[in-house]
């Protein structure tokens, strides 16, 4: 939801000179065989028709421009994008900064194996996290100019880290470097989320019945299916044509996002650092994630319902870093 609604450009409007991106940043830890990849397909599958417009909008600006200028069609970025140099997601930031609609995301599907042996790896946790909070990154200067990396403004990049059990807590070598490289430079920025699988046993009566359980199961998942589709096309075709998709908070909203931060900052405890700096900071991220709601939920305004949500998944999933410090 975070990555679909990063490419309008999404920004929370706390003040007409602090502009927040809506991206989030998440590290789901889950058990082999909990069909984490299949769960991001299906996903994916949701928004297929919120892409479409995306890239039909895309292609027919393209073409226009082309035949007003009388040149070939200009190169369109993809919208999705694998892992990359920091200096090729810094072109692709500000390529995409330029063209008005996009934003590259940071997937990784087994943080385990690319924290061993992708090189790339260090510098995009590092890229996400500068990027985290307003989306400024100032350029770097280097001694050769022809490789002068640009400065990045208002480009929030969302990221979604997957990894595995055995990868991480049971390697002790990678988990040290997880948590110099990663828990260090992302605690107080990721939703840390070590998801419980609770077996259930169900009882049925007859083969027939179980059949039937499955196939209900299924439309339920098609008409979910359908109706994300059906919110997602329309969020696409609604925020195309903005210059700003600027959201403010709500009154109620803005009062409930005082509150909550004071109360961040009054029960932060005083243990193990990241812990702190989670709880400390847990509202900012709560806020980008209510952007998120609101935009799904179609709302003018972040709304306090928005920001309820928000707190909740805050809450729910707070505690899971202490898994991993």
């Amino acid at each position: 939801m975070a990555t679909f609604a990063g490419h309008f450009h999404y920004k929370i409007e706390l003040d007409t000179d602090n502009l927040v991106p809506m991206n989030v940043i998440i590290f789901v830890l889950a058990k082999s065989g909990a069909k984490k990849t299949s769960s991001m397909l299906k996903l994916e599958k949701s928004l297929k028709a919120g892409y479409e417009v995306i890239n039909n909008y895309r292609y027919d600006k393209a073409r226009a421009f082309a035949e007003e200028n009388d040149c070939n069609m200009p190169r369109i970025n993809p919208l999705s994008n694998a892992l990359a140099t920091e200096a090729g997601m810094i072109k692709r930031l500000n390529d995409f900064k330029a063209e008005g609609i996009g934003l590259p995301s940071l997937y990784v599907d087994e943080i385990s194996t690319e924290l061993a042996s992708n090189a790339d790896m260090i510098p995009n946790i590092k890229l996400v996290a500068q990027l985290f909070d307003v989306g400024d990154m100032k350029s770097k200067p280097l001694k050769d100019s022809n490789n002068q990396s640009e400065e990045v403004v208002g480009m929030g990049m969302n990221a979604l880290f997957i990894g595995s059990e055995h990868g991480i807590l049971e390697d002790e070598s990678v988990l040290r470097k997880f948590e110099t490289e990663f828990i260090s430079k992302l605690a107080r920025r990721s939703f840390f989320v070590y998801p419980k699988f609770i077996e259930t046993e169900e009882k049925v009566e007859s083969i027939e019945e179980l059949l039937n359980d499955v196939k209900a199961k299924k439309e339920i998942g098609y008409e979910v299916n359908n109706e994300i589709n059906r919110i997602a096309r329309d969020i696409a075709e609604n925020s195309l044509e903005n210059d700003f998709n600027n959201l403010k908070l709500s009154e109620d909203c803005a009062k409930l996002y005082t509150l909550y931060s004071i109360y961040c900052e009054e029960i932060t405890p005083n243990d193990i650092e990241a812990v702190a700096l989670e709880q400390q900071h847990r509202h900012w991220k709560a806020l980008k994630l209510a952007g998120v709601y609101a935009v799904f939920n179609g709302h003018s305004f972040v709304e306090e319902s928005d920001l309820k949500e928000a707190i909740f998944v805050a809450e729910l999933t707070g505690k899971d870093i202490g898994i991993f410090v």
